[in-house]
């Protein structure tokens, strides 16, 4: 797709497993500079991101 930048969301929304909540984003974020140029903002709960 070729985006700019990659932000995850809805992480951390539900407990639906023993792992830590913000274990799908971290894996997420090193799965990505695994690939490469690939920028990901993983904001903060409640954070709010401002897209320009």
């Amino acid at each position: 797709m070729r985006a700019d930048i990659t932000i995850p969301m809805h992480y951390g929304m539900f407990d639906l497993s023993d792992k830590p909540l913000h274990d799908p984003s971290t894996v997420f974020a090193a799965e990505a500079r695994k690939k490469g140029n690939i920028r990901v903002k993983i904001p903060a709960l409640g954070e709010v991101v401002r897209i320009e």
